[in-house]
């Protein structure tokens, strides 16, 4: 029986975060190697049930190599990347003969020597299994896409929805694509344009709503492949960092180039509307002060670790504390130390804490507290979706002058209510919710919220992209200030 291979290998790489990202934070995660990638004590894994499913159907065997995820923060050091490529390398050869490799990719991991790490690792796999067998990867939409990541790949398909709630839906496009192409009978053709662009796209609300449901209508012609708008990561400093267009025609580049052109006009017409209203410190501190019947929802946008940021920033929590704002709940709060301290001190007891303001000036001064630990977890994992969740590390809830604190001993954004609930603590039972997320929280806390803000702080993350000391990007002149929607 023949064999498909697949792994997986993802960071977003924020080239102004103070954290590197080596391989101890990629094995402090879920790190695999061989079939554990593919099963666990016998049973297929479920974010390998549907390759698995899809390699039966085609007569074959799923292959696991490496699957391998740390959160995004600094640049991996080089050798911790070559030491990460050549265990997927490795696995790959063992598996050979294969007749597919199927990958989950970020598309915006950086090492120090390295601006392109998925298309360096792309041209890799090609080399080694030759110009006909298909490659295929799912990909994070906040991703630099480049020439060499397109030419080795047979297929891209990039999540469109931001939140990225549809990673399931994309692998089964990619995997219906690949249906095609094992046999040999398509062509895929493909084109990418650069908007010259540097913007954020949340998806949920308008004009970004329409312009995703407008992608998935063009994709229903016969003649067209796989649409995707790569909205770039502004945080990553490289060369290819910018908005692009990614279209796959089954019968020529023209018709590629002519579908990407016409997005391209529509990008344009509403970059200046994809960035959500922001609100600052002072603002938020007076819609917390209010009371809300449904939770008022604020997001530390620039403490976002899902965007490379500490998770660690104290504005927020001290202008709430000094303000005397209660019924507060802030999470997660990266401090592996405090939590250290929470555990050792154990349910029920009042400790002192000096919580977050670790790494820097974009975390603020360490707050001191004398705080009442109210529950206490092991190796936590927060539940997003069915069959989806992060490990959290070790968790601690206090209690500060009326303001609940998740601590955490590893930095993952607050996705979903089980970050709060998970400990005890019902998030729909307090009147503001401060969570360390840029966008993806609104799948899952909208559910909840009375309403829904973004709040600007000094932090790792800054929205105004044109006063970020890029050193590496090229994608246009610098001084076009209208080219950054900030």
């Amino acid at each position: 029986m023949s064999r498909i291979f697949y792994s997986c290998l993802m960071t977003e790489t924020n080239s102004f975060s103070p954290l590197p990202t080596t391989l101890d934070d990629f094995k402090a995660g879920d790190f695999l190697l061989g079939q554990d990638v593919v099963e666990a004590e016998g049973q297929t894994r479920s974010g390998a049930q549907a390759i698995a499913n899809w390699a039966a159907r085609h007569d074959a065997t799923l292959v696991g190599g490496l699957s391998a995820s740390a959160a995004p923060g600094g640049p991996t050091p080089h050798a911790d990347y070559l030491a990460l490529k050549g265990l997927l390398l490795e696995a790959l050869r063992d598996a050979l003969p294969v007749k597919a490799v199927i990958l989950h990719l970020h598309g915006a991991m950086q090492s120090d020597a390295c601006f392109d790490c998925e298309g360096d690792l792309l041209c890799a796999i090609r080399e080694i299994v030759g110009a006909n067998v298909p490659i295929g990867a799912v990909l994070d939409p906040h991703a630099h896409l480049t020439s060499a990541m397109v030419e080795a790949a047979t297929c891209l398909i990039f999540m469109k929805e931001y939140p990225h709630t549809d990673g399931a839906a994309r692998l089964a496009e990619l995997l219906a694509i690949l249906d095609q192409a094992l046999p040999g009978s398509a062509t895929l053709h493909a084109v990418q344009v650069d908007c010259d662009l540097v913007s954020f796209f949340p998806t949920l609300d308008e004009p970004m709503r329409g312009f995703v449901d407008k992608m998935q209508d063009m994709e229903q012609a016969p003649d067209v492949a796989s649409i995707s708008f790569v909205h770039g990561f502004p945080w990553g400093d490289t060369p290819d960092m910018g908005a692009k267009l990614l279209v796959y025609s089954k019968i020529s580049k023209a018709h590629a180039w002519s579908i990407a052109e016409r997005l391209n006009e529509d990008v344009q017409t509403i970059k200046h509307g994809a960035i959500p209203k922001m609100i600052d410190v002072r603002e938020a501190v007076g819609l917390a002060s209010q009371a809300w019947t449904k939770p008022l929802v604020l997001a530390d946008v620039a403490d976002n670790p899902g965007g490379g940021a500490s998770s660690d920033s104290t504005f927020l929590l001290a202008a709430f504390i000094d303000a005397g704002i209660r019924d507060v709940g802030i999470g997660l709060l990266y401090d592996p130390q405090a939590v250290a301290v929470c555990h050792a001190a154990g349910v029920g007891n009042t400790v002192d804490l000096n919580i977050g303001g670790k790494y820097g000036a974009a975390s603020g001064k360490p707050f001191h507290c004398r705080a009442q630990v109210r529950n206490l977890a092991k190796a936590a994992r927060m539940t997003v979706l069915d069959g989806v969740d992060f490990p959290m590390g070790d968790t601690a809830w206090i209690h500060i002058n009326g303001v609940d604190v998740v601590l955490s001993s590893l930095r993952l954004q607050m996705y979903a209510p089980d970050g709060f609930a998970h400990l005890g603590l019902d998030p729909t039972t307090r009147n503001c919710l401060v969570v360390k997320s840029s966008n993806h929280f609104r799948a899952f806390f909208d559910p909840i919220a009375g309403r829904s803000e973004y709040v600007t702080s000094p932090g790792a993350i800054d929205f105004n992209f044109s006063h970020l000391p890029y050193r590496h990007f090229n994608g246009f002149a610098m001084d076009k200030k209208a080219h950054f929607t900030c």
